[in-house]
């Protein structure tokens, strides 16, 4: 198994003919590439539209609603925040979690809790996801913030913060992808500074994506759990740390 990053989008068609409201894609995927799923934000733990005027929960809204085009509320950045609810899954050997232990740059958690298998040979992991997408609406110029969430990319003029558990993710690994205009993805693989921080990709670009990926191991070694957070952004012009 691969590991899978997943994000946010808007819809390219509802953008260029509505631009007072938006409506977003799901995608999951390798590369900065992916399948696209709708949107419906009732099926998270928490989803969050925050404006500069004021915080809308989208996942309490009723059913009987429409899935709901997310509003500007005037000038200023724009947030969707989503927490999902913990899924589970089974690598099917050993040797196939191990891999994908290292292929998200977590290798180092397998010496120090080796994964032991069940009676069917595979390892369990429940694997849970917080992503961000920020879209700038108007002229104004505000920075991200920090919006609650245990684990919380956060952009600033210059780089990017990773929070973990509500503190600094200090020296972790962490993956960073540009999309350029003609679909061009530029990859690298960063570790985060002892403040939590990474620079930009240098370039110019269309879109960015930044993930990074957290495993912990029961103290068994029998059960584990993947915690993936994430980031979109359309860069104007960044400028490295």
């Amino acid at each position: 198994m691969g590991a899978h990053e997943f994000w946010f989008e808007p819809s390219a068609s509802h953008k260029a003919t509505n631009p007072s409201s938006l409506m977003v894609d799901v995608l999951v995927g390798e590369n900065f590439a992916g399948m696209v799923f709708p949107f419906e934000p009732r099926a998270y733990q928490g989803a969050y539209w925050i404006g500069p005027r004021q915080v809308v929960a989208l996942h309490t809204r009723p059913l009987s609603e429409k899935t709901p085009m997310l509003v500007f509320q005037g000038d200023g950045l724009h947030t969707l925040a989503v927490a999902t609810y913990a899924t589970d899954l089974e690598h099917e050997t050993v040797e196939d979690f191990q891999a994908f232990a290292r292929e998200i740059g977590a290798g180092d958690v397998l010496a120090t809790f080796p994964p032991i298998p069940n009676k069917d040979g595979g390892v369990k992991e429940k694997y849970r996801r917080f992503s961000k997408m920020l879209i700038p609406h108007g002229q104004t110029e505000v920075g991200d913030v920090r919006h609650g969430f245990e684990y919380e990319w956060v952009k600033s003029p210059t780089g990017l913060t990773l929070f973990a558990l509500n503190h600094p993710a200090k020296h972790h690994p962490i993956d960073l992808f540009c999309r350029s205009s003609d679909a061009k993805v530029t990859y690298e693989r960063h570790v985060t500074d002892a403040d939590g921080e990474v620079p930009f990709l240098s370039g110019k670009f269309d879109r960015c994506l930044a993930n990074a990926v957290f495993l912990e191991a029961s103290r068994s070694g029998q059960a584990w759990s993947s915690t993936w957070v994430s980031l979109t952004w359309e860069p104007k012009v960044e400028k490295p740390l």
